[in-house]
């Protein structure tokens, strides 16, 4: 049986996407140490010169996913940081493994009657209102979406050997 359609919008997503993540994390340093690489040949690569690096992108899918539950008032967590902190592989792992726990500390139950509420999003020097779904859908999940490709992205630009079912392989 579903659960109500806000978590159904959002949990199953994030933790899907975040277990193929840390999967091509592990992947991706285990091919370091494999190929006598400096895990800093992945964790400081950019698609181009004025692109984020690997540790960003990590972060921002982590702190879209975690960052959604509390905007919807399901999680009772500080907002993750997007500081740069988490550079190493090891660091970047644990960081989706913290968010993983916190999706899955998210009660279905605390999500009822989440549809009809409103989210206020602060972008940049602006914010915007927008319902619990259309928030989802039109901010937090393609943000979402976009970090986690150019994560895939830059560890195959740099030679790593994933293919686009193990970047799929969550669904």
């Amino acid at each position: 049986m579903a659960g109500p359609v806000v978590y159904e919008a959002s949990v199953p997503f994030f933790t899907k996407a975040l277990k193929s993540q840390l999967k091509l994390l592990e992947l991706s340093e285990a091919w370091c140490r494999e190929n006598n690489h400096n895990d800093s040949r992945l964790t400081t690569a950019t698609l181009a010169n004025d692109m984020s690096s690997l540790p960003f992108h990590v972060e921002f899918c982590t702190y879209n996913a975690v960052q959604a539950l509390i905007d919807l008032g399901v999680v009772d967590v500080e907002s993750p940081s997007i500081e740069g902190e988490d550079q190493t592989f090891d660091q970047l792992i644990n960081r989706v493994q913290t968010s993983l726990d916190i999706l899955e500390s998210a009660a279905q139950e605390s999500f009822l009657g989440k549809e009809s509420m409103t989210v206020n999003v602060h972008l940049g020097t602006f914010s915007l209102d927008r319902d619990a779904l259309r928030y989802l859908h039109e901010i937090s999940l393609p943000s979402f979406w976009f970090h986690h490709s150019m994560i895939y992205s830059i560890l195959r630009s740099q030679g790593v050997p994933l293919s686009k079912q193990l970047f799929l392989s969550a669904w």
